[in-house]
């Protein structure tokens, strides 16, 4: 939900091989009825309506954008830019980019806040996964899932690791991602539930009233570009692959283009069903990069399972901020 990334020109080549896997899931807790805080950088999930909002970003100094979004019933607020430090308390966090982003029920109360940072040197991400882990373990209890920072990673063009707490009041995640850019992203996510149920605005098309297009005819034969995964096997096999690169074929059959600086395309290459919901992957890219509906297209990206974006976005399987393969496969004839 950031601003458009930089497409690398270097692609993973499908002979380099497979990178290898990060490290085994740290011992996990499980799931508890509620959050023991809804209160994150002086905001409060579920009860700041949009004066107390307003009143905390004041007291930051903090300027941002906020707008009613196009689709849903929401009010968006956009910070962007060198935020004081007073945010990060806690966090060890130097010489990056902030990224402040909030969202709030029209009519109602806080429902997400994210703090994005952009690293350029290695040991800077750690400090600042590892210590906002940390500061949120301290904070939240044992997470329900971890992973933990390699310094390996930082020398890979593509990974993703994350950690989350997820509780019936509150879902939280903190990511660290080089996503074809680069840089490294530090992102900590708070998202209350029931943004999922937020209604959609009458007489607009499109996720989040961007432009959306759909392909009605047929899937049709797919010559997958090589190294390409069937999209049903990387549905079954998510979990092995969260967090490593990936590459896929597949025909656009819906695509939303400049939500939050990303296109984002639903691809099918005859492999799944409907009913299994594993007969479509969604792909995100650059805002830059536009492919048409029908278009047959090969991606490269970090695979993500269980991705929750807030107000009713959930995806089981992922591929984020993908870049297109050197040789994109086409139809068979």
């Amino acid at each position: 939900m950031h601003k458009a990334f930089l497409l690398f020109a270097a692609l993973v080549a499908c002979g380099s091989g497979t990178p290898p896997p990060p490290p085994a899931d740290e011992a996990t807790a499980p799931q508890t009825a509620s959050a023991p805080t809804l209160e994150v950088l002086g905001f409060h999930l579920g009860q700041d309506h949009a004066e107390a909002i307003d009143a905390r970003l004041a007291a930051l100094g903090v300027a941002c954008d906020g707008a009613p979004a196009p689709a849903r019933a929401t009010v968006l607020y956009d910070c962007q830019g060198d935020l004081d430090e007073k945010l990060l308390a806690g966090r060890k966090v130097r010489g990056t980019f902030h990224r402040l982003f909030l969202a709030r029920a029209e009519d109602g109360a806080l429902l997400h806040v994210s703090l994005t940072r952009r690293h350029s040197i290695p040991d800077a991400v750690g400090q600042d996964y590892d210590s906002t882990v940390a500061l949120l373990t301290e904070r939240l209890g044992p997470p329900t899932e971890a992973k933990a920072f390699d310094p390996a990673y930082a020398e890979r063009p593509l990974f993703r690791v994350a950690t989350g707490w997820h509780f019936d009041d509150l879902d939280v995640t903190v990511t660290a991602a080089r996503l074809g850019n680069d840089h490294i992203t530090v992102d900590e996510q708070w998202v209350r539930p029931e943004s999922a149920s937020i209604p959609e605005r009458e007489g607009v098309s499109g996720h989040m009233g961007a432009e959306s297009r759909r392909y009605d005819g047929e899937v049709g034969a797919i010559t997958r570009a090589p190294g390409a995964l069937p999209i049903a096997d990387i549905h079954a096999r998510r979990s092995v692959l969260d967090g490593q690169s990936v590459r896929v074929t597949g025909r656009v059959v819906k695509a939303s283009y400049g939500i939050f600086g990303k296109n984002w395309y639903h691809l099918a290459d005859g492999t799944g069903t409907s009913e299994a919901e594993d007969d479509d992957l969604t792909v995100t890219t650059s805002g830059d990069l536009r492919v048409e509906v029908g278009q047959v297209a090969s991606f490269d990206g970090v695979l993500v399972k269980d991705r929750n974006f807030g107000f009713g976005y959930r995806y089981a399987a992922i591929i984020e901020q993908a870049v297109p393969v050197a040789d994109p496969a086409t139809p068979s004839p």
